[in-house]
């Protein structure tokens, strides 16, 4: 075992630097801590947006929300510097436009372009069209595909099924003045008091999951649809006003909603009013504003049915660069919940209360992660996290350390991960990876001894594209797996193996993925 150890912490890079770049961004984005705490479907939107980046000066309001990479105050601040000044034409010149620091550039450069074809100081808008198939076959009959075709700021069809069908049909009206959207979609409003369907953060792991992103109706692309709503939703905007509409036809869980929102480099306000089968009518308010520097957000929901009010009010104040503290309290359900965190650098404290009738728990997170360059091509990633629970007065210690290296074409990394909360706890990896431009293959090797499912440590997986891999580990043993692709003029071929042999149980997996991208 010591062996083992050694050589992953001397072993180096599991991505390359774009795909740690890719990563950053998306826990920026996000407001996770790590890729553990993502959905399936969530590092799906993420990764599509990575192979097709939104075009700042071509994608209108409706796009730039929908996307879930920006605030409504960004969206109104970039879309009033472009009527005024025409198209962005560096990172540069976007990182001096209002609400997009340097670093929030950094982050977000993975997921957007800036490609104009006009000359400075005037807009572009033009049209372009992507296709893209994707078939995954799973050892044991299990299919899945995916069809996309978009013609951006004009309409997209998709068509998705692995273990049920989602599909939908989008279509966008002329500068992103309106969507409607038919089949499966997402509706994200406001913090979620009223409508939220899909991901959502369990847990505050950083200073950016105090504020939820609504991004209001958004087609939903995944293998697995979560639970996003089967029926019709509209978007229209009036200048600064927008009118969302949407009814969901799902058996037992009918919803009609309508909510008018203002967006302003002032802030945002919205009204809406939702009916849902078996729940009753709801009305609903909330308001977003930045003050000096604090981003404040709230809102508040009646209950018409059970004549009970829920409510949400937070802030969060910018104190200096990198440096944020943040608060949040919320009455929903009959259960006050209040919680505090101050993030600086890559350090991480906050402190959650929750309350009902029948019980009261307090925990404490502390979170602390780093980067230590050890040559050009090497770095050291250390991350601790320690845990206190009142429920169970118990503490969860997690220690986490990555070497990293990258060697052009080639790549490796290792990981040592120690985890206690009623007994020591551990996982050890090292992976090695290829990556010329027109194949490339990862090789992994895991053991791990978790023998307290309170222990258990979760671990991202590489999987192919689409698809989402992060086990638990509980038991003793080992788990091995390669990764492979080949890249032809539009296509790509994606296998995937992996055994986990352990006290739990023995498990071979194989994966088949063809994909095609056009445009």
């Amino acid at each position: 075992m010591k062996q083992f150890i050694i050589a992953a912490l001397l072993a180096a890079l599991a991505l390359p630097c774009s795909a740690q770049g890719e990563r950053s961004s998306i826990l920026a984005a996000t407001g996770a801590s790590c890729l553990e705490e993502l959905s399936e479907s969530e590092l799906e939107r993420y990764e599509y947006l990575y192979s097709h980046p939104i075009n700042l000066n071509t994608a209108g309001k409706s796009r730039l929300l929908a996307s879930g990479l920006f605030s409504p105050y960004q969206i109104a601040s970039l879309l009033d510097y472009q009527s005024r000044l025409g198209d962005i034409l560096s990172y540069s010149e976007l990182s001096r436009v209002d609400g997009f620091s340097e670093d929030v550039v950094s982050s977000l450069r993975p997921f957007i372009s800036l490609e104009s074809g006009t000359p400075a100081g005037r807009s572009s808008r033009k049209v372009s069209h992507s296709t893209d198939l994707l078939a995954n076959y799973k050892a044991g009959g299990a299919v899945g595909a995916k069809l996309k075709f978009a013609r951006e700021d004009r309409y997209a069809v998709s068509v998705s099924y692995r273990d049920e069908l989602s599909a939908n049909l989008t279509f966008l009206g002329k500068k992103g003045r309106s969507k409607v959207i038919l089949g499966n979609y997402n509706a994200r409003f406001a913090q979620g008091l009223m409508q939220w369907s899909g991901f959502r953060l369990s847990s505050l792991s950083s200073i950016n999951a105090f504020c939820m992103k609504a991004n209001g109706i958004s087609p939903s692309w995944t293998f697995n649809p979560d639970n996003s709503l089967w029926g019709i939703g509209s978007e229209f905007s009036f200048g600064s006003h927008s009118l969302t509409a949407l009814t969901s036809t799902e058996p037992g869980a009918m919803t009609a909603m309508v909510s008018v929102s203002q967006l302003s480099l002032s802030g945002q306000v919205g009204i809406s009013v939702l009916w849902k089968e078996g729940e009753g009518l709801k009305i609903g308010a909330d308001f977003r504003r930045n003050v000096c520097g604090v981003d404040i957000f709230t809102e508040a929901v009646y209950k018409v049915n059970e004549r009970r009010v829920d409510a949400l009010l937070g802030a969060i104040w910018n104190i200096e660069y990198t440096t944020k503290l943040a608060g949040r309290v919320m009455l929903a359900d009959d259960k006050l919940q209040s919680a505090a965190g101050f993030g600086w650098n890559n350090h991480f404290i906050s402190i959650e209360d929750k309350y009902d009738v029948n019980e009261y728990v307090h925990t404490v997170k502390l979170m602390e992660q780093s980067l230590f360059p050890l040559s050009d091509r090497l770095n050291l990633n250390m991350r601790i996290s320690e845990k206190y629970t009142s429920k169970d007065t118990s503490f969860k210690h997690d220690l986490r350390l990555d070497l990293i290296w990258d060697g052009g074409l080639l790549y490796a990394s290792g990981r040592v991960n120690g985890v206690y909360c009623i007994d020591p706890a551990g996982l050890v990896y090292a992976e090695f990876g290829v990556k010329p431009s027109k194949f490339a293959f990862y090789l992994r090797g895991t053991g791990f001894k978790v023998d307290n499912w309170a222990d258990r440590i979760y671990c991202y997986e590489r999987d192919a594209p689409g698809g989402f891999n992060v086990p638990a580990y509980y038991g003793r043993g080992f788990r091995v797996s390669f990764n492979g692709s080949v890249k032809l003029k539009h296509s790509r071929f994606h296998l995937v193996l992996s055994y986990l042999d352990s006290t739990r149980s023995r498990k071979f997996e194989c994966k088949l993925q063809y994909r095609l991208t056009i445009g």
